[in-house]
Order: structure tokens, then sequence, then C-alpha cells
């Protein structure tokens, strides 16, 4: 077989079936469909192989179909070797119905007429499947899709892209980047046992950058997702959303606007048992979004020592601190958060009195710029208590200023602890506090 194009260096030329033998003029006007599925009818029919694509723009009429075997599809890169959807009637671009080992490598996958999904691997079918190197812009509803199909599924290096192919003008919301879809399965084996995907990254409108949904999976290992939105008045469901199994995330990005959402998160998990998520970043949040949303999850919920960090608020229905025991590295100490009905701050120190009297800069004594505390607090309370001896004592706070009295000319040490309100921009444009920055409490189901 005269393969006449450069393939991946190392690859066996005896498995390997260049679409341009079987007839695929790769001009981006011609209907190459016929050529493609020729091509992947020699690879099925050997039982293995690559159909392997050369630089250039395929255009294809209905679905690239692989029905059996153990069938490979690769390019020469993301950016050269390209499949173009034709008409509305693709609903799926690569569609996968059989085989035991899938890999989908260096394609690009353009769309401008409201094809549905890029990569379609369908329920029940297929062995151990791996995507990588690959990018989807244009008009599709969903660049990968997985249906209760392979037990390991490995996903990397994704570039995706909804805009307008012509304009590239933003188009309307993309509906997932990838999309595990095992609701319905009644055999356990067609569940995913681990997953591994990295390297997402998705521009433009989009819902969420993974979804999945349906029957309990196993481990999903997650790193290096990017979202930058850009988006207004549509609704995001989420960046990172799965319902079931364990989840190993880290350095998560979501950014961009994100406006007039209805039910907006950064990652939003669903019957979890075990779940760590490292280095996640979520910024410019508009909407009345939960940054991390974790519902009925079991065993260990936590997030890692890299942190969380969120330019919006964080709702949860209970928290904790969890570090190793300081006196048993076998244990783990636990430590519920301090709540109430106000958004309050701490501040607390000692000073010792002289002849009767004490002034404590509240600023300085809590490393913070001079002002600060003025700026950042309303309606504030002093307590305090006379740490060596019964003198009586009295505080007084004017700005950021703590002014400490006693009636005898004594030189006590003096505890002290303020509470004060937030009283900050952001908080009195909380949408759970009133005009003045004040918490409102108590809710009906039905406003939020």
């Amino acid at each position: 077989m005269a393969l006449g194009d450069p393939i991946i260096a190392g690859k066996n030329t005896a498995h390997i079936y260049n679409v341009k033998d079987y007839g695929a003029t790769r001009d981006g006007v011609t209907d190459d469909i016929d050529a493609i599925n020729a091509a992947i009818t020699a690879a099925v029919a050997a039982g293995i192989g690559t159909v392997f694509f050369p630089s250039g723009k395929y255009r294809i009429s209905s679905a690239i179909n692989v029905t059996a075997g153990s069938v490979s599809l690769a390019g020469e890169s993301a950016v050269t070797s390209i499949l173009l959807a034709d008409g509305a009637g693709v609903y799926n671009m690569v569609y996968i119905t059989g085989g035991n080992y899938t890999n989908i490598k260096d394609l690009g996958f353009w769309s401008d007429n409201g094809t549905k999904v890029g990569i379609n691997l369908a329920v029940g079918k297929g062995g151990r499947s791996t995507y990588s190197d690959l990018s989807f812009i244009g008009n599709l509803s969903s660049c990968i899709i997985v249906h209760q199909s392979s037990p390991i599924i490995t996903i990397s290096n994704i570039r995706a892209q909804s805009l307008d192919l012509v304009t590239s003008a933003a188009l309307a919301d993309m509906e997932q980047v990838v999309w595990i879809e095992t609701s319905g399965s009644t055999n356990a084996n067609h569940n995913p046992t681990l997953m591994n995907i990295s390297n997402i990254n998705a521009f433009g409108p989009t819902r969420a950058v993974i979804y999945a949904s349906g029957r309990t999976f196993g481990d999903a290992c997650i790193s290096n997702i990017n979202l930058d939105g850009n988006r207004t008045g549509a609704n995001c469901v989420a960046a990172i959303y799965f319902d079931g199994g364990n989840l190993y995330a880290e350095n998560v990005n979501i950014s961009g606007v994100h406006a007039d959402g209805v039910t907006t998160y950064g990652v939003r998990l669903v019957n979890f048992s075990d779940t760590t998520i490292s280095s996640l970043t979520l910024g410019g949040y508009i909407s009345a979004a939960n940054g991390v949303s974790i519902v009925n999850g079991t065993g260990i919920s936590y997030l890692s020592e890299d942190g969380l960090y969120t330019t919006g608020s964080l709702t949860k229905g209970s928290g904790s601190f969890k570090i190793t025991h300081p006196l048993d590295n076998k244990k783990w100490l636990y430590h519920s958060f301090i709540e109430g009905p106000k958004a309050d701050l701490v501040y607390r120190g000692k000073v010792k009195l002289i002849n009767g009297m004490a002034s404590v800069s509240i600023d300085k004594s809590s490393n913070m710029t001079t002002g600060t505390f003025a700026v950042l607090t309303q309606d504030p309370q002093v307590f305090l208590q006379n740490l060596d001896g019964w003198s009586q004592v009295r505080g007084r706070i004017l700005g950021g200023s703590l002014t400490i009295e006693s009636r005898s000319n004594c030189s006590e040490e003096i505890g002290w602890l303020i509470v004060a309100e937030r009283a900050d921009p952001f908080i009195k444009n909380w949408g759970l506090t009133d005009d003045n920055g004040h918490l409102i409490p108590e809710w009906s189901k039905e406003d939020n």
C-alpha cells in the first residue's frame, strides 16, 4: 500500500490505512465520507489498524463509523488534519459502535451548521478509550460523549471553542466539552472504573467543561482544566459536574464573566465518597454562584493543602478544619467552624495598662494597613478581661483605635476581644444581605 504522506514515527505501516489512498481529496469541498469509511472498513476487516488523515480538510456529509476491531483514527495535528461537518444532518462526526480499543489523536473537528457531537462512543461498546490532542471548533453541542462504554477512559489535550467559523463571533452555549453518560446502564462493566482527564481548555460559551452523570463510576483523575466563558445571559451548570464515584482534581481554573445564570457552579459533586480538589481558582462570577457544591458526600470530601480561592461566595451544609493531630500522627484532628447569623469578624490581643490607661491600634495589632478596620467593619463591640488583678476596666472604639481605661492607677495586663460586622462593598452587594450588609438568615426555598 502506497502511503504517500508522512506518518507518525514508529507506526507499523502494515496496520496503517491512509484515507488518501482510498480516494479522500482533503480539499474541504468534496465529500470525503465514502473514502474515509472505506479505509475504516479495511481496518475493521483486519481487526486492528490506524486510519491516518494526512494534513487537509475532510468534508463529511454523515458520520464516520467504527463498528468493530481495535481501530484508531489519527491525523498529523489538530490544526492541520481537519474534519469538517457538511450539513445539519451530521449528528455525530465520529460514531463508535463497537471495538475493543479506540484511540483518536491529532485531529480537528469543525462544524458551522448545528452538528451535535464531535465524537460519540456508543452504549455498551469499546474497551479502553483514549482521546488526545484534539480541537473542536464551531457550532458543536458536545465535543466528546462516552455512553456506558469503556472501563478505562483517557482524555487529554483538548481545546474547544464555540464560534462562527466565518465571522469568529461567539455562538450559543456548547453543552459540554466532555460528557460521561452512564444513566440507565444495567451492566456494571459498562460503567467507567477509571477516568483520566487532563489539559482541557474551553473558550467561549460553555455550559460544562466536564459533565459526568448517571450511575456510580470509579475513580476520576482530573487536572489542568480551564474554562474562560466570557458569557452573559445563559445558564452554566458547572465547569466540572460529577454524579457518583471518586474525584481527584487539580489545577482547575474557571474565569470570565457569567451573568444572569440560573445554576452556576465552579465544581458540582453529587453522591461522592472520596474527593480531593487542589489549586482551584474561580473568578469573574457575577451571578449568585456557588464555587464548590458537594451534595450527599460520604467519606472524605476535602480540598488539599493547595487550597481553594474564589472571588464569589462559598455556601455549605457544614464545615471544619482537618489536620494531622499534633500529638499523634496516626490521628486526624477536626474542629468545626464558628458560624452565626451575622457576617462577624473577630480581633483579639493583650495590652499593658500604664497609669490605668492603654491605647491599641487595631490595624497594627492585626497586621493590617492603617485605616482598614474602620472601612471594613460596622457596629463593633469590645470585651475585656483583667489578666493580672481585680481592677475594673472599660473600653471604647473610635475609628481603628481601642482605648482602655481603669478607675485605678494600675499597670495590669488586659486581654481584649472585638467582634465587628463586615461592611465592605462585597458583603453589601452579596445576594444574601440587605443594603447595609446585614445577613438575611431565613429564605423561602422558592427564592434561594
